[in-house]
């Protein structure tokens, strides 16, 4: 049994760690993604967790992402809006 202290600290470090992405998908094509995952033994998370490691590990970042103190440039700032406009018409 997980304690109420514990769940106060993961929730703390996924706050502080982790982030959700999400993409949307038809909701006929979602049931069949869990159910094939199901049918494999695994979560749709793990499957898409592994698809991006592996996407990453084939396009590697061009750069760090950019912390506090550390902000990117205008031109790394419009390259990037460029790749979130050409990733929209996907």
């Amino acid at each position: 049994m997980v304690t109420e202290a514990r769940k106060r600290a993961n929730a703390k470090w996924d706050k502080e760690n982790m982030v959700v992405l999400a993409c949307k998908v038809k909701r006929e094509t979602a049931e069949q993604f869990k159910a094939a995952c199901a049918a494999q033994g695994t979560t749709s998370n793990a499957v898409l967790q592994r698809a991006v490691k592996a996407y990453l590990e084939e396009h590697p970042a061009p750069e760090q992402p950019h912390t506090a103190g550390n902000a990117p440039d205008d031109d790394t700032e419009a390259r990037r809006a460029a790749l979130l406009e050409s990733i929209k018409g996907l």
